[in-house]
């Protein structure tokens, strides 16, 4: 998969990071694990208001991984809208 790179933050210029929201264990069946996330700034403290953005993954009995949900890019995207590019 390709690396997804977050644009630095709009306001202070600073580095973007995802950061975890939760591990949930509650939504954990087997071998299968989720996390729900979103994106922000550190430095300043923003981030965008949809936290809910989630990542799973699911390793198979022959060790394989597999993505079952994966909306890092779409947090991404979102995240790398600017005014002048929409």
């Amino acid at each position: 998969m390709e690396e997804i790179k977050l644009k630095p933050c709009p306001f202070c210029g600073k580095e973007a990071i995802f950061f975890p929201k939760c591990s949930c264990p509650d939504a954990a069946a087997g071998l299968t694990r989720k996390w729900e996330f979103g994106v922000g700034c550190l430095a300043c403290g923003i981030a965008l208001p949809n936290t809910s953005y989630s990542f799973s993954l699911q390793m198979a009995k022959d060790g394989s991984i597999r993505y079952i949900d994966d909306d890092r890019q779409e947090a991404a995207d979102t995240w790398n809208r600017r005014a002048d590019n929409g």
